[in-house]
């Protein structure tokens, strides 16, 4: 008898230290992942674009481009002042419409060029190359407008 009591005692030890065993590592791993997440979200870049004065990019090739984010209450920047010449002109895409259409024209009105983004494609840059003048960028959608001035080079 006291063997079976013996054994049972000795079951029932290896089982509470088992239990205790797994809830000390279960918790340890909860307060790691917690402070891991917490760092993380410590680390992730801002989502918003640079300010306007840092709008220029350098391509690889030597141009340079300007980005456009398109929001829900327009583009910014609003305006572009800049010289002459062959850039890329980048949308983004953060008005949260899944379509959109983009027309480039001269300040008088005749349009240059049309470019439609398709559902899901949330960027879109193309090289220009225009004369000193003052054009326009607007969305279909949105109404939103972007100003351009081309100064002499």
């Amino acid at each position: 008898m006291s063997l079976i009591l013996s054994d049972r005692f000795r079951n029932f030890k290896y089982r509470l230290t088992l239990i205790i065993l797994t809830t000390i590592v279960t918790a340890a791993a909860a307060v790691s992942t917690q402070a891991w997440l917490q760092d993380d979200n410590q680390r992730k870049p801002p989502t918003d674009p640079p300010p306007a004065e840092a709008r220029y990019e350098r391509p690889t090739d030597g141009v340079e481009a300007e980005v456009l984010i398109l929001r829900p209450d327009g583009f910014e920047p609003n305006e572009i002042k800049r010289p002459a010449g062959r850039f890329i002109l980048s949308v983004r895409n953060r008005s949260g419409l899944p379509e959109l259409s983009l027309h480039l024209a001269r300040a008088g009105g005749e349009k240059l060029r049309e470019v439609r983004m398709p559902s899901g494609k949330v960027r879109h840059g193309e090289p220009v190359e225009l004369p000193p003048g003052q054009y326009t960028l607007t969305s279909e959608q949105t109404g939103a407008v972007c100003r351009i001035t081309l100064t002499p080079r």
